[in-house]
């Protein structure tokens, strides 16, 4: 088994021993740089170096580790990626100081056909673990110029034409890009000649015309803003379902252990808690994460996803529970002549039976009269 591990450093703190399954990612002040190849025999002392949080250092930004300018350039490059450990820990891929794209924040779950993925995080140092079950199989995962993150394997039984085999990189698609569709929207990846990008519940477009224009950049903005309000004023939460949830940046974890009904309490009382999830956390129940102010970078999927509750004013509330009721009212109706229908059904069938039955009687009986 394979053993990876990347994370926030400031100093060499600690060293590991030589063993050749377990590579540990060198990384500098908060920032982490991956282009090594982890195979199950490296002829090397990994070394591991980590964040003293004691220390007092804070900078995360500065020094990080950057790939090389182009494939005949060996000068320092403006790419780089690295763990933002505010909110909730997400990692970042940046070109210079933009962010290109990001994970979803942790507890990460998913697209663990090939490792699995945990996060170290205490007092002392933070960092992310990645475990390679399969020690027949060499893994790449590099940054590289262009700008993708990517993931290669050698397999021993599959590799005999001496070629690493891409298997996935980010970014791909418009989706996969930090920010598509600006804030307080939501980006929908399998969206197939349509416009992508659509506005969470209580929100529209900032520029329309953009939007007619396929732009989505400019984001959402709440509806009426000069008429109504989200602070005390019969406002609510609306659901937004299998979201891979916005950037956790800004975000709060107000308790690791604490019910959705709650949850959904301490974000209304706080006037600018725009929405709340609550996910679960692996051996501890589930956890209230709350955010504050607009929400960026969200799409829908359905295997890192979950449960995002987005504050509305009262009539979006409103609105949304009258055409819940009225689909719920429509249900029950379907599901009422549905059985209406069976019902009939039996019956004329049952009718059509008997009739049968005593005309066949019928006819035996006059049958045997005439014998």
């Amino acid at each position: 088994m394979l053993t990876i591990e990347y994370g926030i450093a400031t100093s060499p703190c600690c060293v590991d021993q030589h063993h050749h399954q377990h590579v540990v990612f060198n990384c500098e002040e908060k920032s982490l740089s991956i282009a090594v190849i982890i195979a199950k025999e490296l002829h090397m002392d990994p070394l591991k170096r980590c964040h003293d949080k004691r220390s007092g250092s804070r900078s995360w930004t500065s020094k990080p580790k950057q790939r090389l300018r182009s494939t005949d350039d060996p000068g320092i490059g403006d790419v780089s990626i690295r763990i933002n450990p505010n909110g909730s820990p997400q990692i970042f891929l940046y070109k210079g100081t933009k962010p290109t794209t990001r994970t979803p924040p942790w507890p990460w779950r998913g697209k663990a056909s090939l490792y699995n993925r945990s996060l170290v995080n205490d007092q002392d140092e933070i960092y992310s673990v990645y475990t390679i079950p399969d020690a027949s199989l060499l893994l790449t995962i590099i940054v590289d110029h262009s700008g993708f993150v990517k993931v290669l394997t050698w397999h021993e039984s599959e590799s005999r034409d001496g070629q690493w085999k891409e298997i996935w990189r980010e970014p791909q698609y418009g989706c996969d890009f930090y920010g598509w569709c600006g804030p307080n929207s939501i980006c929908e990846p399998t969206v197939v000649n349509r416009f992508e990008c659509g506005c969470l519940p209580g929100f529209e477009p900032k520029y329309p015309r953009d939007w007619f224009l396929r732009d989505g950049s400019g984001g959402c903005v709440r509806k009426r803003l000069e008429s109504s309000s989200v602070c005390e004023h019969e406002e609510g939460f609306v659901k937004v379902a299998n979201l891979i949830i916005p950037d956790t940046t800004a975000a709060v974890w107000v308790d690791l252990s604490m019910s959705r009904a709650d949850c959904e309490l301490e974000c209304k009382k706080n006037c600018s808690c725009s929405a709340y999830a609550s996910i679960e956390i692996p051996g501890q129940g589930d956890g209230c994460l709350t955010w504050y102010g607009e929400l960026f970078d969200m799409k829908y999927d359905t295997t890192e996803s979950y449960d995002l509750f987005v504050r509305v004013d009262a009539y979006e509330l409103a609105e949304y529970n009258r055409k819940s009721n009225g689909s719920g009212k429509r249900k029950d109706i379907l599901a009422i002549w549905a059985s209406s229908v069976a019902s009939l059904w039996f019956l004329i069938s049952l009718f059509a039976y008997l009739w049968l039955r005593k005309k066949a009687q019928k006819g035996k009986t006059k049958l045997l009269s005439l014998l």
